[in-house]
Parts: structure tokens; C-alpha cells; sequence
């Protein structure tokens, strides 16, 4: 009798374990890893500190795409209580008259009460991603960005990087991750359920 009970336990277990590592490889080669590998794919042609409001001249070809810019902002943050920190990026990307794209984004950090940055003040770092595109001609295109930060936050510094021959993330992977993870929740809710039943 406890022969036949044994089995039907290890059974449970051996799916219970099998759903956990769906989720876990769903997470982690269906989505962590495709997004990380994009975010990092390509050379960097533009790694620089400028001014907000700048606008640099940035030599780009065809041979380029796809091209994505991106960066990160340093900033000063008061000691505020905030339900969110929202900042503001408006960019443009200029071919002589002629307008590549004009694109605003919000970054920030959304807080809980217990969290310690929401009241405590210091310097922050927040990375973002603005655009990838292609261009059609090998010439000098203008690019201009402006951050705009809540009241009483100090910016420090804005640091752009561009990159050349990036590659988008892997769609096939993302599905197939966003496939595995409910499947293996519900493989642990239902051998569970079952588990409880059987006990």
C-alpha cells in the first residue's frame, strides 16, 4: 500500500519540478537573455557626455543598420516621497531639413513606501533606449536631446550612445518564453490541486 502511494508522489514532484524549470527557462531564455542580447548587439560608433539641449553632428551609412540610440542620465534626486519619478526625454534626428524621427519617452523609477529611496535623497543613474531605425544616406545627421527632470532634481550628467548593425530581439524566443511560463504555472496548480485531493 505504501508502495502504491510512493509512486503517484514522486510523480507530482517530478511535474511540480518540471513546471518550476518551465518557468524558469521561460524567463530566462524566453525573455532575460533575447532582450540582453539586443540591448548588446552591435558596435558602439558614439560613447560621450553632452550637454542637455545639445545638438551633436554624427556621421552615419547604410551600412550601419539597424542603428539604435540610447544612454543614460545622472542626476540628483531630493528627498521626496513620490509614488513615481518621471523624466522626460524629447529627441530628434535631423538629414539637413528633413525630420528622421522626433520621439518623447518617460523613464523614472516607481517607489513603495517601505522602499529607502523613497525618502532618502542621492544620486541616481537611469539608462534608457530611444530609437532604432535605418537610414537611407551616408551624410551628417543632426541629433538633439533634451531631459527634462521633476522639480528640485539636479541633473549631472547625460551620457549617449549610439550603436551600429544592432539586432532586434528574437521574437520566436519571446513567444516561446511567453509560452512556457503559464504552462508551467499551471502544471504546479493543477498537480498540486490534484496532489491536495489524492492527501
Amino acid at each position: 500500500m505504501d508502495a502504491e502511494n510512493t509512486t503517484p508522489k514522486r510523480l507530482y514532484i517530478i511535474i511540480i519540478l518540471l513546471g518550476v524549470l518551465m518557468i524558469l527557462g521561460g524567463t530566462l531564455f524566453g525573455i532575460v537573455l533575447p532582450i540582453y542580447r539586443s540591448y548588446r548587439s552591435g558596435h558602439t560608433i558614439i560613447s560621450q557626455s553632452v550637454g542637455n539641449d545639445e545638438t551633436i553632428t554624427v556621421d552615419l551609412d547604410p551600412q550601419m543598420n539597424p542603428i539604435r540610440i540610447g544612454g543614460r542620465i545622472d542626476y540628483w534626486a531630493p528627498s521626496q516621497q513620490r509614488d513615481m519619478e518621471s523624466i522626460t526625454i524629447h529627441a530628434t534626428l535631423r538629414h539637413q531639413d528633413e525630420m528622421i524621427w522626433d520621439k518623447n519617452i518617460a523613464v523614472g523609477r516607481g517607489f513603495d513606501h517601505d522602499d529607502d529611496r523613497f525618502v532618502r535623497a542621492g544620486d541616481v543613474h537611469q539608462g534608457y533606449n530611444l530609437e532604432t531605425f535605418h537610414i537611407d544616406a551616408s551624410d551628417q545627421y543632426q541629433y538633439r536631446q533634451t531631459v527634462t527632470l521633476p522639480d528640485g532634481y539636479r541633473l549631472q550628467q547625460i551620457n549617449l550612445e549610439i550603436r551600429r548593425n544592432v539586432q532586434p530581439v528574437d521574437v520566436t524566443a519571446i513567444i516561446i518564453g511567453a509560452v512556457l511560463i503559464p504552462l508551467g504555472i499551471a502544471a504546479i496548480l493543477i498537480t498540486a490541486l490534484l496532489w491536495a485531493r489524492q492527501g
